[in-house]
């Protein structure tokens, strides 16, 4: 009994100081229990969890909901999921969440919770986007130009070609 008392407050002091936000859930989505770190990205006070049931769904962004509802049951079936959330924030912000979630099981092996892990990807998918306006802008570019565009890499093969280069590809051949 000492060592688990002991091995439950190392991992009670684990969840509470842990970087990343952690979330335990219910089968409903209800917020059961948090850390600092998700407590302090949602704005959650102590007396706000304790005072009503909170869902982690009245964050998200309203395209996420039915995504994450299926990727929620099967982790209530005792499956493990990954998802890219958007997530409002009591201040008005949208965030990105990359979340792992997780199975917790009880001493009979019945899934009890499941435990949601949140890295904020804000930047990385501000990135993507960013990368994907350029490869469009890109992509325009190289359609709009009617000289032929080759591109090689260091070995001079072939790696891409616009459709004027196509066409003359076409008529060598």
């Amino acid at each position: 009994d000492e060592l688990n008392k002991e091995n439950e407050a190392k991992l009670q002091t684990f969840f509470d100081n842990n970087p990343e936000s952690i979330f335990e859930l219910g089968f409903h989505g209800e917020i059961i229990n948090l850390n600092k770190s998700a407590k302090d990205l949602l704005d959650i006070s102590e007396t706000k969890l304790a005072s009503k049931k909170i869902k982690l769904l009245d964050y998200l962004e309203t395209s996420n909901i039915k995504e994450f509802k299926e990727i929620h049951a099967n982790s209530c079936r005792g499956h493990k999921r990954s998802i890219l959330l958007q997530v409002h924030l009591p201040k008005k912000d949208l965030i990105w969440l990359d979340c792992k979630l997780l199975p917790l099981f009880d001493s009979e092996h019945n899934v009890s919770s499941v435990l949601l892990i949140a890295i904020n990807a804000t930047e990385k998918e501000k990135v993507k986007t960013e990368l994907s306006i350029s490869r469009g802008n890109y992509e325009k570019l190289v359609a709009s130009i009617d000289e032929s565009l080759w591109s090689v890499d260091k070995n001079f093969n072939i790696v891409e070609f616009n459709d004027v280069a196509f066409k003359t590809i076409f008529k060598v051949r």
